[in-house]
């Protein structure tokens, strides 16, 4: 071996480059993100026992695990309307 070729090996051992490569090559893309709207209008036969239900809409990730929004209440309404968008 050539003394570049020693010194280049002792580069990279120093470096710990090949160490560096395997921790940084499996790294995923960042997430992409989408923007969207939602509207919500209104329910319809929201029955609780035997009396109309306190109504609100939740608006969830896949997931569950990250509430996106939570509409306001309507109390006492079979057939209640919002008409928000978000």
């Amino acid at each position: 071996m050539g003394a570049a070729q020693i010194l280049l090996d002792d580069l990279v051992y120093a470096m710990e480059a090949e160490e560096t490569a395997r921790i940084v090559k499996p790294a995923t893309p960042a997430k992409q993100r989408y923007v969207f709207s939602v509207t919500i209008m209104r329910g319809e036969n929201l029955l609780g026992k035997s009396k109309a239900a306190d109504a609100f809409v939740c608006v969830n990730t896949l997931s569950g695990s990250e509430r996106l929004l939570k509409s306001r209440t309507v109390l006492g309404a079979e057939d209640p309307r919002w008409s928000v968008t978000t």
